[in-house]
């Protein structure tokens, strides 16, 4: 007879626009085949959760700065598990913990005190998604960026120097590498992001009045129309196309674009999916020498620094681009590197790894929480005072 296969609640937010719904797209083939896996998308799912709650191995829960997925906070909070760390700050939405926790006070106060005798519920500080850290029994980060930023805040706040945080991981965000045929009459650039300065279409403006024989499509967010067009107005540039559209827009714009530019000189709201989607549909990239861009390697990519000669660097870069051989090499270099480190096999096995080596780790940890984690569903949305 068949083992029965262990049980997972797999959290994530529904919206196509969301990184945990791309993550969950791309390595879901694989992990069901391993694992029984009940999808909590929402809200209205909390009653199948509470189904299967006492057959649960793993709480897997995915984090981002996307309002659909707040829903997911209070659950992190109630049942630790394991927390894919997609954004580490927040800037679209807030934390979701006004109705935080299931038990009375009496009992929360038991419940926090129990956390931090398993070493969670730390004081992270300021600024970062503390509280899903906070109650995470291991932590995986699909942005590089964002897990070098968390283990400095370990070595920092958790006194991890030596040793560092041995339950937390990086673990490369899944694309599939799938090569697009590209024959434009002229050179086709591909600007993703907002009219807002940390996106630096002010500088590619100023940049492209030196740039013979071009056309752009720029993806700007439908809320930004009337900032997006006075731009185009004060730089005078002809030639650019505005397409309005949500972050899942931007695959469908690839199959036109030689050359794709993914500026961005901020941490907040990063832009690794459409980077990697480029790449992956064989088309070079251009980025700032910031943020996740910094952390791919300079031969996969073209890189600008932010600042006084940020313009005439992109003038050199995209007059090296308009050379069809540079241009396809380029392409190619991209390609390879995603294939080699992104293919979403690859993520999905190894995230198949991490849950067979943590299995007896978490058996041992929701022992411990038994009488928490085994509460009746009418006790999940219980008022209480605050802590």
């Amino acid at each position: 007879m068949e083992a029965e296969r262990k049980k997972i609640a797999w959290f994530s937010s529904a919206q196509p626009r969301t990184k945990s719904f791309h993550f969950t797209s791309h390595v879901q083939s694989q992990m069901v085949g391993a694992y029984d896996i009940d999808y909590i998308l929402s809200d209205d799912d909390k009653e199948k959760f509470f189904a299967g709650l006492t057959r649960y191995q793993y709480f897997i829960y995915q984090v981002e700065d996307d309002q659909s997925a707040a829903f997911i906070d209070p659950f992190i909070h109630s049942y630790p598990g394991i927390v894919i760390v997609h954004d580490l700050r927040f800037v679209e939405r807030q934390n979701n913990y006004a109705y935080l926790h299931p038990l009375t006070y009496a009992a929360r106060v038991k419940w926090e005190g129990e956390l931090r005798n398993l070493g969670l519920n730390e004081d992270l500080g300021r600024g970062f998604i503390k509280e899903q850290l906070n109650h995470s029994l291991l932590r995986i980060f699909t942005n590089e960026r964002s897990y070098r930023d968390y283990q400095r805040l370990a070595a920092r706040v958790l006194n991890k120097e030596k040793q560092g945080d041995t339950k937390a991981f990086y673990l490369p965000l899944p694309v599939k590498a799938e090569p697009l045929s590209r024959n434009n009459d002229k050179l086709t650039l591909g600007l993703c992001g907002g009219a807002a300065a940390e996106y630096r279409a002010h500088k590619i403006f100023a940049a492209l009045r030196d740039l013979p024989d071009w056309r752009a499509l720029w993806l700007v967010p439908l809320n930004e129309e009337r900032e997006a067009r006075a731009l185009l107005k004060e730089y005078e540039v002809e030639g650019v196309e505005l397409v309005f559209g949500q972050n899942n827009t931007w695959p469908d714009l690839l199959g036109g674009v030689d050359v794709a530019l993914h500026l961005q000189y901020s941490a907040l709201r990063q832009q690794e999916i459409h980077i990697l989607q480029s790449m992956a549909s064989g088309c070079p990239v251009l980025v700032s020498n910031f943020g996740y861009g910094e952390y791919l390697p300079d031969k996969v990519v073209t890189k600008v620094d932010c600042g006084y000669s940020e313009t005439e660097q992109l003038v050199a870069a995209l007059k090296n681009f308009t050379d069809d051989n540079y241009r396809r090499a380029a392409a190619q270099v991209a390609l390879e590197y995603v294939r080699t480190n992104h293919d979403p096999a690859a993520t999905a096995e190894e995230l198949l790894i991490v849950l067979n080596d943590y299995c007896e780790f978490f058996s041992r940890i929701h022992e411990q929480l038994k009488s928490f984690l085994m509460l009746r569903p009418t006790q999940l949305y219980r008022s209480a005072s605050p802590i």
